[in-house]
């Protein structure tokens, strides 16, 4: 291992080394970049290693991936042939996840080095053997060097860079380096780009994700149950980004779950935490795309799915969002709170939809389980794929009779019509001018907090 190392150290310039690496290949796939780049200084530790070819390549089955401190040995090493159906356990905020090691998009692949592995001030190396990817008969190596310390432990803002210009790589990386238990406000900007990573914060509350532009600061992953949580309580390991923590704010940027349609339960976002907040956020998933409990404000979010994909146990409130339907008997939330506080609360949101989108139901629940499930839609705008009835209730031995689904003033998209609502589901009903001004009040619907807009 120390020959090898040496020799991994000993090598030349990333130009001249790699030419001759791969020259030998019979035309099959050649490195023409990597990033980190051979020589490169002042790199970020949760640094992700990016190899692109000249052409599409294929991941294999084995052959492992190394990295070497030149002060110390072996740092990490991912070995495919431990991989099950490409993915490995990864630990992210102190939890351990399914991800996979290395993705591949078209010509580019992704390595992701176990979290927490390298250091500030250190040289490290890359080894891959020629096996981790199919046509490339050679091996790939590499160096470079850590930046020598990380931001000041009272840093109140944190940047993230995909391209290694910031103070993380990664977000998870930035999540880190937030102290267990944080109480100080900690900002983390996210420049542009497309961060493919599952995130997970718990306790560290006080944190701001804060993008640099809403539609080009994208962070998703292809996470959902089948993948991550089998056995977990609370559906808490499907989510593209999951938040176990209080005082949390995600601001101008995409979240995204990539799983297919119809490729299991799959958030993109998760909140469980009291005064959070989403602003200015899109949120893209099918089945049970945001789900949300504790206490959360969301301002002027997009939010599309096709199944319960606004859901959750908590008490939240909705203004000036857009909410699309992308399927046919869509049914938009599902909501699970208790008897002691109210659910969600839609004021001036739009209700629109994608091309087929039909009979589409404002809630459903199981009066059985959830016989105090609260939902308001106040001064709304609603095209037309909302069914008749509106509402779905699975009935059972307990009397619906609690359910509090309720309506006020619903127009179609010009907001000038009024919708027909005489066919609504019963216990379903249309609220009062003036309880509907009272659940106007985000005061009124949280009871000890208000959110400053």
């Amino acid at each position: 291992m120390i020959a090898m190392r040496t020799r991994l150290f000993l090598i030349g310039t990333m130009g001249p080394w790699l030419l001759a690496a791969v020259s030998s290949v019979a035309a099959a796939a050649r490195i023409t970049a990597t990033l980190p780049a051979d020589g490169a200084e002042n790199v970020c530790p949760d640094t992700l290693l990016r190899i692109t070819f000249d052409e599409a390549l294929a991941l294999g089955t084995h052959g492992t991936i190394s990295i070497y401190s030149a002060e110390g040995g072996l740092a990490d090493a991912i070995d495919l042939s431990q991989s099950v159906r490409g993915a490995q356990a990864r630990t992210l905020g102190g939890a351990t996840f399914t991800n996979y090691p290395v993705i591949i998009s078209g010509k580019q692949a992704t390595v992701y080095p176990h979290l927490g592995v390298l250091q500030y001030g250190r040289e490290y190396g890359i080894e891959i053997s020629p096996e981790v990817f199919v046509g490339v008969t050679n091996g790939a190596a590499w160096k470079f060097r850590t930046k020598a310390a990380g931001p000041a432990a009272d840093a109140a803002k944190l940047t993230v860079a995909a391209d290694g210009s910031g103070d993380f790589c990664t977000v998870q990386g930035a999540v880190d380096w937030a102290p267990a238990g944080n109480t100080a406000p900690r900002r983390i900007f996210i420049r542009n780009g497309v961060y493919e990573e599952i995130v997970y914060v718990t306790n560290k509350a006080h944190l701001t994700f804060a993008g640099e532009d809403r539609k080009k600061t994208v962070i998703e992953y292809a996470n959902n149950e089948e993948f991550n949580d089998r056995g977990q309580r609370r559906n808490g390991r499907r989510q593209t980004i999951g938040i176990d923590a209080d005082d949390f704010a995600l601001r101008n940027l995409t979240v995204r779950n990539t799983t297919r349609k119809g490729g299991s339960q799959a958030e993109a976002l998760r909140i469980d935490g009291r005064r959070c907040v989403a602003e200015g956020v899109d949120l893209y998933s099918f089945q049970d795309t945001l789900k949300l409990s504790g206490e959360v404000f969301v301002n002027n979010c997009y939010i599309e799915g096709d199944v319960d994909f606004i859901w959750g146990y908590g008490t939240c409130y909705f203004t000036n969002c857009e909410i699309k339907c992308l399927s046919p008997r869509g049914y938009v939330t599902q909501v699970r709170n208790d008897q002691d506080h109210f659910g969600d609360v839609f004021v001036d949101c739009r209700l629109t939809k994608a091309p087929g989108a039909a009979d589409a139901v404002l809630s459903r629940i199981e009066a059985e389980r959830f016989p105090d499930s609260q939902v308001a839609w106040i001064n709304c705008r609603m095209d037309d794929h909302i069914g008749a009835q509106g509402w779905q209730i699975t009935p059972g031995t307990n009397s619906p009779a609690t359910l509090r689904f309720w309506e006020y003033h619903s127009t179609d998209l010009t907001g000038t019509n009024l919708v027909d609502v005489s066919r609504r589901l019963p216990p379903s009903r249309q609220l009062t001018p003036e309880e509907a001004a009272r659940m106007r009040d985000a005061h009124h619907v949280f009871g000890d907090w208000t959110p400053a807009e």
